[in-house]
């Protein structure tokens, strides 16, 4: 767990000026609320985009039916296979996956972050980490 833990800080501090700004930084990983994503007034325009429903469909079925361990490599390929049929691409394909994933619309890179989270839900920590397919899950239950 010391190891992740120095992964997690690791991601966050170069985003930080002082450190007690990490544990808004970490809600990212350990504080997910879809409800609260989906509410929240700074989402509003992605999540009323015209291409985002699509966007999130065609991510949401693959995450969910993925039966194999979500590595960042998986991820990527997932998102790329989103692009293609979704034909969406830049901010219009990253910020409504994004909002699923985390909440809002920025913060860590992908590549960086899908592990930590995959990772960190399989510890036994103080405060449970949703994994990737839980987040979506609980993003699409809300957005009904």
């Amino acid at each position: 767990m010391d190891h992740w833990l120095s992964k997690v800080t690791a991601l966050l501090v170069p985003s930080v000026n002082k450190l007690d700004e990490l544990p808004d930084r970490a809600k990212v990983i350990f504080d997910y609320d879809a409800k609260a994503a989906i509410a929240n007034p700074g989402n509003a325009e992605v999540l009323h985009s015209a291409k985002t429903d699509d966007v999130l469909a065609a991510f949401t079925w693959r995450i969910i039916n993925e039966s194999v361990p979500l590595t960042a490599e998986r991820f990527k390929a997932i998102v790329n296979e989103v692009k293609t049929e979704s034909g969406v691409k830049g901010k219009e394909l990253f910020h409504p996956i994004r909002i699923a994933l985390t909440g809002t619309h920025s913060g860590p890179e992908f590549d960086k972050l899908v592990p930590l989270i995959e990772e960190g839900s399989a510890l036994a920590l103080p405060v449970k980490v949703k994994s990737v397919k839980e987040r979506v899950a609980e993003f699409a239950a809300g957005r009904k």
